[in-house]
């Protein structure tokens, strides 16, 4: 397992969202430089927040400076999961193990690693970074802004999915049995489902009335983010012919050749300001 905390300053949190985008692209250069597929992961979180952080400069959101504090603190607990991971700590999330441990030992697809990671950071980060930023007192404004932050995913995620299918449609239109399977996997998860998940699980923090209940709710949460993770890792024993032919795609065209950062253009997207209250 790779032991890069020191070099790539994972101890430090990031004070701002600048920062933590300066210091997630160095995460992801390294990675890229050592192929370790972590990276894919990394380069998809960057494109995700370098969006968020542009329409924040925008005065796009009605609290733009809680978007940004909110985004801050969930980039710190990506940064968190990674220096647990690379120091042995042994209390990382189960999710983010699954993940960290699918990329590190060559085990998934480029899909399943970007997926595994994906998950780990909504399914469980995300509930969290609401509950330490805050919900209360607006809470109905910071749900639209919650909410609207779907709108800006949706447009940086498009391009992602994009390259992920150019590397992979030549094989998947010659199996299209197998790609069924892929079908219900990416079916069965959904980013704007699970946000909103994640934002009735920061109100049930939010409402707790002491540590005992607070810690059954993360207790939960670890638990639903892990079997996410093992049914996004379930295709493989199922379809091992499926993985072969994969994996001789990504032997062909490599993964950190295909993944790269996209240059996102301002999209027509209506601004939360807009809409009633």
């Amino acid at each position: 397992m790779p032991r890069m905390a020191a070099s790539l300053s994972l101890s430090k949190p990031y004070t701002s969202l600048d920062e933590a985008l300066s210091a997630l692209t160095i995460v992801d250069q390294t990675l890229r430089e050592q192929h370790d597929r972590r990276a894919i992961f990394t380069t998809a979180y960057l494109v995700i927040t370098g969006a968020i952080n542009q329409r924040i400069k925008d005065d796009w959101f009605i609290d733009n400076q809680w978007v940004g504090q909110y985004a801050v603190c969930f980039a710190n607990l990506y940064r968190q999961a990674l220096l647990a991971y690379e120091s042995g700590d042994l209390t990382l999330p189960k999710a983010w193990r699954f993940s960290f441990d699918t990329s590190v030992q060559n085990k998934g697809l480029l899909l399943q690693d970007l997926l595994l990671g994906v998950n780990a950071h909504i399914n469980y980060d995300l509930a969290l970074a609401l509950h330490e930023v805050g919900i209360d007192p607006q809470r109905q404004q910071r749900y639209r802004d919650h909410t609207a932050v779907n709108q800006v995913l949706q447009a940086a995620t498009d391009r992602l999915q994009a390259q992920v299918c150019d590397l992979y449609a030549p094989v998947l239109r010659l199996l299209d049995f197998a790609a069924g399977r892929w079908d219900e996997v990416l079916a069965s998860f959904s980013v704007t489902k699970a946000r909103e998940n994640a934002w009735l699980t920061a109100v049930s923090l939010a409402n707790a009335r002491d540590s005992l209940e607070r810690d059954g709710l993360r207790g939960g949460l670890n638990d639903r983010a892990a079997v996410m993770a093992r049914l996004i890792l379930s295709p493989n024993p199922l379809n091992p012919w499926l993985i072969r032919a994969l994996r001789q795609v990504e032997r062909v065209r490599p993964w950190w050749q295909c993944i790269t950062i996209p240059v996102l253009e301002p999209g027509a997207v209506p601004s939360p300001k807009a809409k009633p209250v």
